[in-house]
């Protein structure tokens, strides 16, 4: 990947981390409103890449999508992003190359503009020194 050899099973991950992030995104609008009614009918039918509104969360789940757009990704589609940055660094996983980009995400002024929930912010701790 990214300048390394890109055999079968690199092209299956990539492609696999090519979908996560296509769903991510396409679920952004709908992220965290867990009431399955009221998502058939905000959306028509048709939830993919539906614009968030706050209204359609009240009493119904958490809205964290402040700023976001439909076809952005979430906090989990920018930590995959920051693996695969990771990842094109060496080619394979490094623990120390992969909290260096972690932190360039996700520290104080990094890439990540957006929510950050308690499970990403446990792990964001232990990498800060």
């Amino acid at each position: 990947m990214y300048g390394h050899e890109m055999n079968s099973e690199n092209n299956r991950a990539l492609n696999s981390v090519i979908g996560a992030l296509v769903a991510d995104a396409a679920s952004m609008g709908f992220h965290w409103l867990y009431d399955q009614v009221a998502i058939k009918t905000l959306s028509n039918g048709t939830p993919e890449f539906h614009a968030a509104n706050e209204k359609d969360y009240i009493d119904k789940g958490y809205y964290a999508h402040h700023g976001k757009k439909p076809g952005d990704y979430s906090q989990y589609g920018a930590q995959m992003i920051a693996m695969l940055d990771a990842l094109a660094v060496h080619g394979q996983y490094d623990d120390a190359n992969y909290i260096r980009t972690f932190r360039d995400w996700f520290d104080l002024g990094g890439k990540w503009c957006g929510y950050i929930d308690k499970p990403l912010n446990s792990p964001y701790s232990i990498f800060m020194p």
